[in-house]
């Protein structure tokens, strides 16, 4: 009965997002920014507890006049008009990861993330086993993550993450992403993640092999320069 119940709150709450609500905000100081959350989507009663309202997906104010973000709004090419995409990999939204107010909680972007660059890797021949890797820098990990929300992800369902090389250094690289509708015409969220090549016996930061550059082509938006720094 108490799952039926929650599923029950949960499709109400979708609804209430689809179908929209009066224009009533209410506005949140977080990191030292305002920050709008809004309209009001319905009130929500655990067991027990008081009833509370829902909001909807946090918008930056200087957003608020301009609305979500589609593809078109995010420069697609850089001043010498070389594409900004490198690949697209399709990856799936599960019913597990959709919260209770029914977006995709923003936890579950990174490892979408994940997904699709691990997608690549396997077809160049990575595994995190060095003796079945074709690609020897197979220890990688993440220095830094930037993520911006642009619009949320309402249902489970097929999406698509389109990522490139934005920086190449002599030990590590910069992605640059953005995750979108299937159809890729929403822009649900963008941003960058650097990943460092470490020596598996020192962990310490190593240079990146030809073969892993070579397997990266596709990424780039533009050839390496010779010398590159870290």
């Amino acid at each position: 009965m108490r799952v039926m119940s929650l599923l029950s709150v949960v499709a109400r709450l979708r609804r209430r997002l689809h179908e929209g609500a009066p224009a009533r905000a209410r506005l949140f100081r977080t990191s030292g920014r305002a920050v709008r959350f809004g309209p009001v989507t319905g009130t929500f009663r655990a067991p027990g507890r008081p009833a509370r309202r829902m909001y909807r997906w946090p918008l930056h104010l200087s957003e608020k006049a301009k609305g979500s973000p589609t593809v078109s709004d995010v420069p697609q090419s850089d001043s010498s008009g070389a594409l900004r995409a490198g690949v697209t990999e399709p990856v799936d939204v599960h019913f597990e990861d959709i919260d209770v107010t029914g977006v995709l909680h923003n936890s579950r972007y990174p490892l979408l993330l994940d997904h699709a660059f691990a997608a690549y890797w396997r077809r160049q021949g990575w595994h995190h086993d060095p003796a079945r890797s074709a690609v020897p820098d197979f220890l990688q990990v993440v220095r830094a993550l930037e993520i911006t929300y642009h619009r949320p992800v309402t249902e489970p369902g097929r999406v698509v993450v389109r990522f490139w090389i934005e920086r190449l250094g002599r030990t590590s690289y910069t992605y640059g992403f953005q995750l979108l509708s299937a159809d890729e015409s929403v822009l649900h969220a963008d941003g960058t993640r650097v990943q460092v090549n470490l020596d598996p016996a020192t962990f310490a930061p190593a240079p990146i092999s030809e073969r892993t550059l070579a397997a990266a082509k596709p990424l780039m938006r533009t050839a390496p320069a010779a010398g590159a720094g870290a």
